[in-house]
């Protein structure tokens, strides 16, 4: 077994890695032994420049003030590649984040001659291994589509794409429940992620029909139900009533009815009861993806921005003219409909 498959073997159990080149790491080079191996999980480089006169930058010395803010800029890019890779291959880890970083060996090694008193060089071949506490790991390696679904987060998420916060939500709730064991949280985080996607639905649709910042504010003034029951049959038919055997009333009884339980008297939910509430809300988003890509004449923009192509082949339902709606898809459309979600939000705090 290789040394760094031990290694890894010992600190996380079928951990997923990627093998480099062999590289020749003795001390004497014809001494070298092929058998061991570099390897790069990740590598990222961040320029050391400091702020010059007129804008200008320069290259910076190896300080600690300026090693810290790159640092956390690296920590903090890490942590976005973590969300991207939990979210596109479906792995159950909770949400990743400096302070969940467990315990890490830094080991290096230098030449240094036995008969003297002091090292030669400064140590080279660091090892640094970072052990997520209470995690599953990375069980296995990203597929080439899962490498470019997870570039396409990364820039969705850089440009603040409306439905990334809905995703996180979900994974969360689901790290929530089946790793943390915290019901009450997987309950309270599937609810947000149902009333964010669904606000993000009804925003869309006001913005597509040209509805003024300030108008548009006016229709979030009833709560949720009030909303769910006067505002989307309307636009988009289906089933909308809160009673009966439709996916809105299954989400009502098992997850709205039980968030309202957990919030307002403590209750601490059984995991069956954690399980159905998030199983309603999956059925909830998926009727409503299915209600759009049914009305994606109507509202061909709120389609494109709401719902993915893979969701619309699983529904079997990328007609031409879904197909079409996604092709149109633009950095320019997203950013206006962001300027105008920002300016609705804004309108609802003063109202």
């Amino acid at each position: 077994m290789d040394e760094l498959d031990l290694v890894a073997s010992q600190v996380a159990p079928n951990l997923a890695i990627d093998e480099g080149p062999a590289t020749r790491t003795a001390l004497d080079e014809d001494d070298a032994d092929d058998t061991w191996s570099s390897y790069t999980v990740v590598e990222m480089a961040i320029p050391l420049v400091k702020p010059f006169d007129h804008e200008q930058w320069q290259p910076a010395s190896v300080e600690d003030s300026v090693m810290g803010e790159n640092l956390t800029m690296c920590i903090e890019a890490l942590l976005h590649l973590l969300d991207a890779y939990r979210l596109v291959t479906k792995t159950v880890m909770r949400p990743p984040a400096r302070e969940r970083l467990g315990p890490f060996i830094l080991a290096g090694t230098r030449p240094a001659e036995l008969s003297g008193d002091s090292w030669d060089h400064p140590p080279y071949q660091v090892l640094n291994v970072f052990a997520l506490a209470g995690q599953p790991g990375i069980r296995r390696t990203a597929t080439e589509a899962e490498i470019r679904r997870m570039s396409t987060y990364l820039h969705q998420k850089a440009r603040r794409y409306p439905i990334t916060a809905v995703l996180e939500l979900q994974a969360d709730g689901e790290a929530a429940l089946e790793i943390a064991g915290d019901f009450r949280s997987s309950v309270m985080l599937y609810y947000s992620a149902g009333e964010v996607f669904l606000d993000l639905a009804l925003m869309l649709m006001l913005w597509e029909e040209g509805k003024a910042a300030s108008e548009a504010a006016l229709v979030f003034d009833p709560p949720l139900l009030v909303r769910v029951r006067t505002e989307y049959h309307t636009r988009l038919g289906g089933n909308w009533q809160p009673q009966g055997r439709s996916a809105v009333a299954e989400w009502r009884a098992n997850l709205v009815q039980m968030r309202h339980q957990v919030a307002h008297a403590g209750k601490s939910p059984t995991r069956e009861e954690a399980e159905a509430a998030r199983d309603a809300h999956r059925r909830l988003i998926e009727g409503v993806g299915t209600r759009f890509a049914a009305k994606v004449r109507r509202y061909p923009r709120s389609l494109s921005l709401l719902v993915a192509r893979e969701a619309l082949e699983r529904r079997g339902r990328v007609s031409r003219a879904a197909d079409d709606a996604l092709k149109q898809l633009t950095t320019e459309v997203m950013l206006e409909f962001l300027d105008w979600r920002d300016a609705v939000l804004i309108a609802r705090s003063k109202s």
